[in-house]
């Protein structure tokens, strides 16, 4: 009897994680009508319906400022492509972000969506890898789905990633330094302040670039747990290359505390094993 009862308890178990893993994402009208963003296509300051959901029909329009916020799961995609994005995988990055900026544009003028920061990410990524086109495409998309707002500022932050590799160094960091203030989006000025770190340590000011990174998780904390866990892993190489090593051991345990499920992790778990 105590084998059945705790079969039955690990199958519910199990069921409730998977049920809480597939959680759908999901656009909540004002009444409470929730529609999942597969069902619907945004035309204008409509959403049309393109499956039949709760009394709707297909075809049916539904103004978008009924729309009042985005329910559901995170999907994992961003996490692992914002992460790949800070580590210098642009391209990998691309891969994870790509599918959800496609699948999620639907909730694009929707509160709480998650299409704002994948769109952010995958802009400068396509700054990263030095396609500019893409970009200011999907830099575009985005102003246009959120047009009270104007002209999102990450497009300026993908220009400065696309200055010419010849660009002086004091240029570069005077083009991120626009963006780190508390009039930017907090994840725009910690991304800024993150990749001007990156330039520094490039042009050999280590001790600059770890007051950049170190700017991110002091100041702009809320621009991300990626972003945190990514400064942190980028501070810790300072600091174990000065004879740090305690300091080290801490910063790359927070990054992979911070940054789980990502490629930060993954790496600050790779460098904590081999300073065992």
């Amino acid at each position: 009897m105590k084998r059945f009862t705790a079969a039955l308890a690990t199958v519910a178990l199990a069921t409730v994680v998977t049920a809480r893993a597939a959680e759908p994402v999901r656009i909540i009208f004002q009444g409470g009508r929730a529609i999942p963003i597969e069902a619907l296509e945004l035309k204008g300051a409509n959403f049309v319906v393109t499956a039949a959901q709760d009394g709707l029909t297909v075809g049916q329009s539904v103004p978008s400022n009924t729309a009042d916020h985005v329910f559901g799961d995170k999907p994992e995609g961003i996490n692992k492509g914002i992460g790949f994005l800070l580590t210098g995988e642009p391209v990998k990055a691309l891969g994870a972000l790509e599918p959800i900026v496609t699948a999620h544009k639907v909730t694009g003028p929707v509160p709480g969506n998650f299409w704002v920061e994948t769109a952010r990410a995958a802009i400068l990524a396509y700054a990263d890898m030095g396609n500019a086109a893409k970009a200011e495409d999907l830099a575009k998309a985005l102003a246009d789905a959120t047009p009270e707002s104007g002209p999102d500022p990450v497009l300026g932050l993908a220009r400065a990633l696309l200055m010419s590799a010849s660009t002086k160094l004091d240029a570069r960091v005077a083009a991120f330094d626009e963006f780190i203030n508390d009039n930017s989006p907090t994840d725009i000025a910690a991304y800024a302040s993150y990749f001007k770190g990156q330039y520094l340590q490039k042009g050999k000011q280590d001790a600059r670039a770890l007051e950049a990174w170190s700017v991110v998780t002091c100041l702009y904390p809320t621009g991300g747990n990626i972003l945190n866990g990514a400064a942190e892993l980028a501070s810790s190489q300072y600091l174990f290359n000065h004879k740090r090593r305690d300091e080290a051991v801490v910063l790359l345990e927070a990054a992979a505390r911070d940054a789980r499920n990502s490629p930060v992790a993954d790496e600050a778990k790779k460098r904590l094993e081999s300073m065992k």
